[in-house]
């Protein structure tokens, strides 16, 4: 599994990176990667989101990815993966496409996966059974 952490954040147009004892209020939109070492309420939307051990979230989260060593407080919509680490917690909401939970990561709340995932694996297998019964009917 690749890491998002900090020590490859390159400063990228549209990233965000909160040092350790920042404190901000207020949103982040629309960024390609958000970094938290500090602490942060308000919402965000971006597409990484990484909360180092030391960081902190009060708010909600939409991404298609992140990695939580820190913090969360909040609900969170991830559309791909969302990767809690040992020392990782969220409190909340979590909805994901795909999940990864390390041995001492917490999730206090409720967590499930996106009804996109399911439809579009429902759409899938769908697919394929209409295409078994084609396959069969056409046997001799």
């Amino acid at each position: 599994m690749t890491s998002l952490s900090a020590s490859k954040f390159d400063g990228a147009e549209g990233g965000v990176f909160i040092g350790k004892g920042t404190q901000i209020v207020g949103e982040i939109l629309d960024c390609t990667k958000v970094v938290i070492r500090g602490r942060i309420e308000g919402n965000i939307h971006t597409v990484e989101l990484v909360i180092e051990e030391d960081g902190a979230l009060k708010g909600n989260v939409k991404a298609e990815q992140m990695e939580i060593h820190g913090k969360i407080d909040g609900n969170a919509i991830v559309s791909n993966l969302a990767d809690i680490r040992s020392t990782g917690m969220i409190t909340g909401e979590l909805v994901y496409g795909q999940l990864s939970v390390a041995a001492g990561g917490q999730v206090h709340g409720t967590i499930r996966q996106s009804n996109d995932e399911r439809e579009e694996r429902r759409a899938r297998n769908s697919r394929s059974v209409v295409e078994r019964e084609e396959e069969a009917s056409a046997a001799p």
